[in-house]
């Protein structure tokens, strides 16, 4: 059996803790719970329901009735917890010239927002992400080397996503973007540079392993060179856990790219780089800069970083 999603009664998850080395999930007696099974078919195998309340009894023991009590461990799901959109929420961005969309998880009538995206459907990219990494809680994390393929839903990309982040793919383009094949392969390393899946809210920043999956969007990603990506972009996300774990605080999240990229051509001429390129439109453009900003109340003293 997955696991459920474990909530509390203003549906927010409850995460584990560590302490002297032990993770455990700490809640109150006499606390509401909610456990829920998202995703297409599937329930809590021993109750047989997409999502249920329950309270606490004391120890491992939940009262799912008033006259039942079941071990948290008891209660798993049919299938693996699988995530989805909320879309079209309402405009963001500079002009409003985004709408906003929300990677989380749905659950009979009821949604848990994990990741804000702020996407820019006519050049098909991502303006920002927003999330929350619990300092409190990230010390206890999931740990999985495996990672999921990224994954594309309806209504955002009207080009194939897995295509232009091949590097046969990249390459062919940099050869028509700077009318030449020598610069093209001068420029182009099938180790450092070429265009990556950048996360925007990681996988890392989260503490279950349904979270850490449900980042796996390309509406979370926007192109990076690689050797940004494995370097400097992996070093600023490694800091901001460790400010979030080291203060046991919240931090808010917001990531996202700015400009596009311009390479100089043959000719000397600056071109814009867009993965997809074709008569009609550019689509899917490399950011010039990639950017992170992070918020945090302090004993009631606001705090805010950046990069």
């Amino acid at each position: 059996m997955d696991p459920p999603l474990i909530l509390d009664d203003q549906l927010k998850l409850v995460l584990p803790v560590e302490k002297d080395s032990v993770r455990e999930v700490r809640i109150p007696s006499g606390n509401i719970v909610i456990l829920a099974c998202p995703g297409t078919g599937n329930y809590l195998e021993a109750l047989g329901e997409v999502v249920v309340q329950t309270k606490c009894a004391g120890g491992v023991q939940l009262n799912v009735t008033d006259n039942e009590s079941k071990a948290l461990l008891e209660l798993g799901c049919a299938k693996k917890i699988r995530s989805a959109i909320k879309k079209y929420l309402g405009s963001c961005g500079a002009g409003d010239i985004g709408q906003q969309h929300i990677i989380g998880f749905q659950f009979a009538d009821k949604f848990y927002e994990q990741v804000l995206v702020c996407f820019d459907h006519d050049k098909q990219t991502t303006l920002y992400t927003r999330h929350l990494i619990h300092g409190a809680n990230i010390g206890a994390k999931d740990k999985d080397s495996s990672r999921p393929s990224f994954k594309t839903s309806s209504g955002f990309f009207n080009v194939s996503m897995s295509n232009v982040y091949t590097q046969n793919s990249q390459l062919e383009l940099l050869k028509t973007l700077l009318g030449s094949e020598t610069l093209a392969n001068t420029m182009f390393d099938t180790s450092k540079y070429y265009f990556a899946k950048g996360h925007l809210s990681p996988d890392a920043d989260f503490v279950t392993t349904v979270e850490q999956d449900a980042t796996y969007y390309y509406i979370n990603a926007v192109p990076q060179w690689q050797a940004f990506n494995n370097g400097n972009w992996k070093y600023l996300e490694y800091a901001t856990r460790d400010l979030a774990e080291k203060k046991k605080r919240d931090l808010r999240v917001y990531s996202g790219g700015w400009g596009v990229l311009k390479l100089d051509d043959i000719n000397g001429n600056p071109v814009k780089v867009f993965l997809k390129v074709t008569d009609e439109e550019q689509v899917v453009p490399a950011p010039a800069i990639t950017w992170k900003v992070s918020t945090a109340s302090f004993k009631g003293v606001s705090t805010s970083s950046s990069a």
